[in-house]
């Protein structure tokens, strides 16, 4: 993302030190279907109405950036959601529509004013194991179940990592370490922050993409313990403090609870995120 004002960008500031940020972790809009039940790569009108509100609702700080999966839906989501924030509040992925001469332009693909990452990309492979997992949440329901389709569906993909790997689907595993990366990119981040900085980072991904990574994080048996899958247009949140002292507090903001995170929880993010890197590392040199 272009100069979110780091400590380097800004003479005699310090780093890290009385900051306030939101990183702000969520799931595209409404999308359209394809016929398998899968999420199509488009938002429904009614999903661009949940995004414009997202954008006039939600944030407070005095700026905000995003980041999406390079699914167009996801992408979509982000810009209209930082486009409806309040004026008052600095966009800074407008400067993507302006970007001088020198500096990288957006990436092929990048449709929107959005900052692309893979880590947030839908799980890989998902619809190969969706008509087992459609089965087992119509199974449930007769069965008098009164957990809406899509946790069943979700909480089939977390107890059956085995049959992800048969059939080359990404592991829950693996989708709570590509999470994890980008928890853990943008937590070092803040500590290069100038002084009195008051941003939200929004990262927009899919399900069930968040679901692994709050299993591992705050631990949970089914996701009715905590409500259900994560919904349309819903996430999770972390807000970073750090104080004069540069003493750094980290709280995860999931529906109404609030978890401060402990050092093993942050240890346990970070070493998710080496996962991840390996595995890139791993599919890179296949490659080459």
């Amino acid at each position: 993302m272009k100069n979110i004002e780091t400590a380097t960008s800004v003479e005699r500031k310090e780093f890290g030190k009385n900051v306030h940020v939101v990183l702000e972790f969520l799931r595209h809009a409404t999308p359209g279907k394809n016929p398998d039940g899968t999420s199509a790569d488009f938002i429904t009108e009614g999903g661009k109405e949940m995004a414009k509100e997202l954008g006039k609702t939600r944030p407070e700080e005095e700026k905000i950036a995003g980041y999406s999966s390079p699914a167009k839906r996801a992408q979509e989501t982000g810009d209209l959601y930082l486009d409806n924030t309040d004026e008052s509040i600095e966009v800074i992925n407008r400067k993507l529509s302006e970007i001088p001469a020198g500096y990288p332009k957006q990436k092929e693909g990048n449709t929107f004013r959005m900052k692309t990452k893979q880590e947030l990309a839908p799980v890989a492979g998902f619809a190969k194991i969706m008509p087992l997992a459609q089965a087992y949440a119509k199974e449930q329901k007769e069965a008098g179940s009164k957990t809406d389709a899509l946790t069943h569906i979700i909480q089939f993909y977390l107890d059956n990592p085995e049959l992800c790997r048969e059939n080359g689907v990404d592991l829950p595993r693996d989708s709570a370490s590509a999470i994890a990366y980008r928890v853990a990119t943008e937590l070092r981040m803040t500590e290069r922050l100038y002084e009195d900085t008051d941003i939200r980072l929004i990262n927009v991904s899919h399900g069930p993409k968040l679901e692994p990574f709050l299993k591992e994080i705050v631990g949970f048996e089914k996701l009715e313990d905590i409500g259900g899958a994560v919904k349309e247009g819903e996430g999770l949140q972390f807000e970073v403090d750090i104080d004069d002292q540069k003493n750094k507090k980290v709280t995860l903001v999931f529906r109404d609870k609030k978890y401060e995170l402990t050092p093993r929880q942050i240890d346990t993010i970070s070493e998710l995120s080496e996962e991840y890197k390996e595995k890139m590392k791993g599919e890179k040199e296949k490659t080459q």
